[in-house]
């Protein structure tokens, strides 16, 4: 358990946005002005991800050296953190959403049932709505019962593979 000065046994520390230095190296001279730091942290040598690349591989070594050296990079789609540390005291922080909610009108749309059901999902939803969907879906995601699912689901993939097989190829879209 992590411990903090007038805060309960189990709050977890906030990151730090400073970036890494060697020992004996001074800290750099920035703008404490909020827009200021945020320059400051998006200037620093933070790695950049390109993660709409097909090449790219979340467990290559770029980026385990990557997460040894910084606890978030910067990508396509922007921040990713790397370090559960870290990214556990960011979800436990009330400070910030997770903007899930918000894809459909970054990608321009705004209304209709899509946007209205994807509002409502629970990787969308924040707060004590997600935490009461959740709990009453836990027992549904435990490992047994997912176990005992497992050859339902196991007999329905060699089903569909058999299917194809013989041709060597499938389109997955109209099959």
């Amino acid at each position: 358990m992590v411990g903090t000065p007038g805060g309960t046994p189990d709050a977890a520390p906030e990151p730090s946005i400073e970036p890494q230095r060697q020992p004996g190296q001074q800290p750099p001279q920035a703008d404490v002005s909020p827009a200021g730091r945020w320059q400051h942290v998006l200037m620093s040598a933070t790695p950049y991800f390109e993660l709409s690349d097909p090449a790219f591989d979340v467990t290559s070594e770029e980026v385990h050296r990557a997460r040894d050296d910084h606890w978030y990079v910067e990508t396509s789609y922007g921040w990713a953190v790397l370090r559960y540390e870290e990214g556990s005291a960011l979800l436990k922080d009330r400070r910030f959403q997770q903007g899930n909610a918000k894809w459909p009108a970054q990608n321009g749309i705004h209304s209709g049932m899509f946007s209205d059901w994807w509002k409502e999902t629970l990787l969308s939803l924040e707060g004590e709505d997600h935490s009461r969907l959740r709990r009453l879906l836990m027992p549904a995601f435990r490992n047994k019962t997912i176990a005992a699912m497992r050859p339902q689901f196991q007999a329905l993939a060699d089903e569909l593979i058999d299917g194809f097989v013989g041709r060597g190829e499938v389109e997955f879209i109209s099959e």
